[in-house]
């Protein structure tokens, strides 16, 4: 029996193909990778108003327009959802704070741009995956590895930190200045925790002025002067002057008039 031949146009293409070096499973690993990407964003908005034991397959799929086979033909379980999840997010926290270490217009960053920028790009993370980072703590607590990968790109973004800011301190110690970066950082990380979680105000995770005021803070406690962008801050005098004494030496028992 004579076995049928494609027709002569889809020989000529598929030989064209080849030729060039075309890679025939390209378009269905596009096609695979833009349904996964749909259920991951799906999956990050559905976590801003909800928490990850009550997220439905059946609704993450459909929030998608897909199917759930669609969602089980890419993730084995919930489980291995929430794995790919914490990659794609951490994944994007380590890139936005490599771009806000970055030299801005070519020229060197001062100690004070550096905090301003790390600051910014902190609590913005909190602010676009709010969700996500409280299903994760949540989660923590039944799955504690669960919590391990954000812990690790947290501790290598302080890394990545103090390479950039240290230098900058020449005020400080170079013995002290990790440690003191360290610390700086475990304050912004905890307000963001603490913002997402209960929001307790009186600047919420909303306001733009909560990464400003933080900025502040941290500069103060690093001791980055507004002026000069590094050097230590004056310490408070213990010396009382005459003008600013709550009671003048006329007032004072025995004082002369």
């Amino acid at each position: 029996m004579e076995i049928p031949q494609a027709p002569v146009r889809q020989r000529a293409a598929a030989k064209r193909s080849i030729a060039v070096g075309a890679d025939p499973l390209q378009p269905v690993q596009a096609r695979a990778h833009a349904t996964r990407d749909a259920l991951l964003a799906a999956g990050r908005t559905m976590l801003a108003n909800g928490d990850f034991d009550s997220l439905s397959i059946a609704e993450l799929a459909a929030a998608s327009k897909l199917s759930v086979g669609s969602f089980y033909g890419r993730f084995r379980d919930k489980e291995a959802f929430f794995e790919q999840l914490q990659e794609q997010v951490t994944a994007e926290f380590l890139l936005a704070a490599r771009q806000a270490l970055l030299p801005k217009d070519g020229q060197a960053s001062t100690a004070e741009a550096i905090v301003t920028s790390v600051c910014a790009m902190v609590i913005d993370g909190f602010r676009k995956d709010a969700g996500y980072v409280r299903a994760a703590l949540r989660h923590a607590s039944t799955q504690p590895a669960s919590w391990s990968p954000i812990q690790s790109a947290g501790r290598q973004v302080v890394q990545e930190v103090i390479a950039v800011l240290g230098p900058k301190l020449a005020h400080i110690a170079p013995a002290q200045r990790a440690g003191r970066i360290r610390f700086a950082m475990q304050l912004l990380y905890g307000t963001g925790i603490n913002a997402v979680l209960n929001d307790p105000g009186p600047i919420p995770l909303r306001s733009k002025r909560l990464e400003r005021e933080l900025s502040r803070v941290l500069c103060l406690y690093l001791g980055i002067t507004k002026s000069t962008g590094l050097g230590p801050r004056p310490a408070l005098s213990n010396t009382r002057h005459a003008s600013s004494s709550p009671r003048s030496a006329a007032s004072r028992p025995g004082g002369s008039a």
